[in-house]
């Protein structure tokens, strides 16, 4: 017997998209224009209830908070698990949802093949059954460039302490079945026997050479744990052989790292930014995360999902009982699976950013200190980032 899923969407494209990818997976589909169709139909059905309903939020008539409430009203639908689908993708907005009754909640846009994953897993908690056993989901590789910078040529810009820890051991967490040279460790450190010293050279040839070999099924990503500032109007990132004095010769500013991964045909580009370092000075200026240093990075970034260790005015701290940054820490741990709330076996782009986003503020709200990652995320949709063990 083929397995039922009511999908509750106003938009018509958004609508048609779902009920043929749910019947091209072998799904019987029954689609509603809003919470008041799917509720009235489910009083006046004593058939079969759904295997899982798929909701939108925002809809006519009866959105998809109130229709939640009123089918957890149903005895006959009570029990049968809820995909919130919104474009409402804010923490909040996803506490909400949870609270209210639904039991996952997938931002738009979205990926299909997680949006599908998440369907049968579902499905399969529900019936107590192992949703893997048929499973075929084709997860996109991952290509990158992690870059970790400690140690400055320029004695005016202080040395860092964790940066390297942070940038080898992501690219062991991401990258270590890498048999393909389809992504490269840059560390001032020779710690791994596959680092190259981080020079705005290294850097940059690198990261054209990851953008290049990436597929279009393929998720690029560029990571950065060091120095940043603001300089002249335009942010910059620093590598190891960066002078204070020659910001905009020896620097990269970080609107050529998104040109350079713009280029990319990869369908998803993610830039994560462990920058603006406490207790760090760059010739005689603080480090902290200002203003124009995050409306740069944040500008032109269609395409992109772009996750920055603090907000403007914030530092980034490092931890240093762990040996990583706070950030990075958080980031690390939640790849290896912390981050996956619903046990599917992979994370993604909002998996990370809600973990990461949360375990900072709270960690530096201990210790009497200000840190909140920031996050954009600009039609990307649901990525998966990392398939764990």
């Amino acid at each position: 017997m083929k397995l039922t899923v009511w999908v509750v969407e106003d938009e018509a494209p958004v609508r048609q998209l779902l009920v043929i990818a749910l019947e091209n997976h072998g799904y019987n589909v029954l689609a509603f224009a809003d919470g008041l169709e799917v509720v009235n139909h489910a009083a006046q059905s004593r058939g079969k209830p759904p295997d899982l309903i798929v909701m939108d939020v925002m809809m006519p008539n009866m959105d998809g908070y109130e229709a939640i409430r009123a089918l957890r009203s149903n005895k006959r639908i009570k029990d049968v698990p809820i995909i919130i689908l919104s474009a409402a993708s804010e923490p909040d907005d996803v506490l909400t949802g949870m609270e209210i009754g639904a039991d996952d909640y997938q931002t738009k846009p979205f990926n299909i093949a997680v949006f599908l994953a998440r369907v049968k897993k579902r499905i399969a908690l529900h019936h107590k059954y192992n949703p893997y056993l048929d499973l075929e989901i084709t997860t996109p590789k991952t290509t990158g460039l992690c870059v970790g910078v400690n140690r400055y040529r320029d004695k005016s810009i202080s040395n860092l302490n964790t940066c390297e820890n942070d940038a080898r051991l992501l690219y062991n967490i991401l990258f270590q079945s890498d048999t393909e040279g389809r992504s490269a460790l840059l560390s001032t450190e020779k710690k791994s026997p596959s680092a190259t010293s981080p020079t705005t050279n290294t850097i940059i040839g690198n990261l054209v050479k990851m953008s290049q070999s990436a597929d279009p099924q393929d998720t690029l990503m560029f990571y950065f744990s060091g120095h940043g500032s603001y300089f002249e109007g335009q942010s910059y990132l620093f590598p190891a052989d960066t002078y204070s004095y020659a910001i905009e010769h020896t620097a990269i500013p970080v609107h050529k790292i998104k040109e350079i991964m713009s280029k990319s045909v990869a369908q998803s580009k993610i830039m994560i930014l462990d920058s603006c370092h406490s207790g760090a000075s760059i010739g005689k200026t603080d480090s902290i995360m200002s203003p124009e240093f995050i409306r740069d990075v944040f500008s032109h970034a269609e395409g992109f999902a772009i996750i920055a260790s603090c907000k403007q005015g914030e530092k980034s701290y490092e931890w240093l009982d762990s040996g990583y940054s706070a950030f990075s820490y958080f980031l690390i741990e939640g790849l290896q699976g912390k981050a996956d709330n619903d046990h599917k076996g992979f994370v993604t782009v909002n998996d990370i950013a809600r973990y990461v986003t949360h375990g900072v503020k709270e960690w530096a709200r201990g210790r009497g200190l200000v840190q909140s990652p920031t996050v954009q995320i600009e039609s990307v949709g649901d990525v998966v980032i990392h398939t764990y063990p």
